[in-house]
Parts: C-alpha cells; structure tokens; sequence
C-alpha cells in the first residue's frame, strides 16, 4: 500500500499488521483525497482505517507557526440497548 516507513512501524507495536481486503480497499483512494463508502460488519477497524488513511496524509514537514487542521474526524457512535 505504499505506506511511510515510519508510520508502518508506529502501528505495529499496536497489533497492527496487514489491513484486510477491505480496509486496503478504502485506504488507498482515501489517501488520494477521495470520498469512500462502504459498508463493514461491527469489529472490522473500520475507525482504525480512517485513521491510517488520515495519520498517512499528514504532512509533517509543515512548520507554518499557523495552525490550521489537515485532517478532521468525526465518529458517531449509536449504542442499541436490550430490555
């Protein structure tokens, strides 16, 4: 997938170690800036693979004293109780 080298190595000590089919699916065009749908069963990383694709697109080299967001996440969580 073309990941940085160092970001590969920051994951690991996580239990991160190869992104399945479908996450490799929506990182990649992720990283390139397009909009991704899909639709995964609950437990599949599906936040982990938002993330990878927003930590990838950083830009670290950035030393504007500005700061402005490059990246934005927000995740909406539903929890559905049993009575």
């Amino acid at each position: 997938m073309h990941l940085q080298e160092d970001f590969v190595r920051g994951i690991y000590p996580y239990g991160f170690e190869r992104p399945s089919a479908k996450q490799q699916r929506a990182i990649k065009p992720m990283i390139k800036g397009h909009d991704v749908i899909g639709q995964v069963q609950s437990g599949t990383s599906k936040t982990a693979t938002f993330l990878i694709a927003m930590l990838q697109s950083i830009d670290t080299q950035l030393r504007d004293k500005k700061f402005y967001a490059q990246n934005l996440l927000y995740k909406s969580k539903r929890y559905y109780w049993n009575f």
